[in-house]
C-alpha cells in the first residue's frame, strides 16, 4: 500500500492551528485499516452501490475509535446510513456497535471477497437481527451523537 499525504493539506492543518503529527496519524489508521480491511472486490462480488462510502465508514469507525477523529468531523443523522462515506457511516457504526458488540469486525468479515457471495446491507441483519434502516432509524431517533456531541457513539 502507498500512502501520499498532501503537503496542502497539512499546511492547512497547522495554518488552522491543529497539530499536524495527529493528523498524519489519523490519515495513517485509516490507511492502514484499509491494508486488513475486507472489501468484497472480487470478480462478481463488490456489485452492492454505496460499497465504497460504507468501505470508508469503517475506516474512519477505525480511526474515531482509536481517539484520531478527522478534523471537521460531525454526525449526520440525515438522508441514509450510506449516502456519504467517511464520518457519517462512522459515527453510525459506532453507535451500531455499541448497541451490538462486534458488530463492525463481523461486518469487516461479511466483506470477503472471493466468497462467492456479493455484500449486501442484508449483513445487519444477520449480525443484529435488526435491518440496517430500523438500526439507522434507531440511531436518528438517539438523543446523543448529534452534531458535535458524541457521547454513546463510543
Amino acid at each position: 500500500i502507498t500512502v501520499m499525504i498532501s503537503t496542502d493539506h497539512l499546511a492547512s492543518v497547522q495554518g488552522q492551528g491543529n497539530d499536524v503529527a495527529t493528523e498524519i496519524e489519523g490519515v495513517l489508521l485509516h490507511e492502514m485499516t484499509h491494508m486488513y480491511q475486507h472489501d468484497d472486490k472480487a470478480l462478481g462480488e463488490g456489485t452492492y452501490a454505496n460499497l465504497p462510502n460504507v468501505i470508508e465508514g469503517v475506516a474512519d469507525f477505525v480511526r474515531i475509535r482509536a481517539g484520531n477523529t478527522p478534523l471537521g468531523a460531525y454526525v449526520n443523522k440525515q438522508g441514509s446510513w450510506d449516502d456519504e462515506g467517511y464520518w457519517k457511516p462512522a459515527y453510525f457504526l459506532l453507535w451500531a456497535d455499541l448497541q451490538y458488540p462486534d458488530l463492525v469486525y463481523r461486518l469487516n468479515l461479511s466483506m470477503t471477497a472471493g466468497d462467492g457471495a456479493a455484500w449486501t446491507p442484508d449483513a445487519f441483519e444477520t449480525i443484529s437481527g435488526q435491518t440496517v434502516d430500523a438500526l439507522w432509524s434507531s440511531y436518528q431517533q438517539a438523543s446523543c451523537c448529534a452534531g458535535t456531541t458524541t457521547s454513546c457513539c463510543y
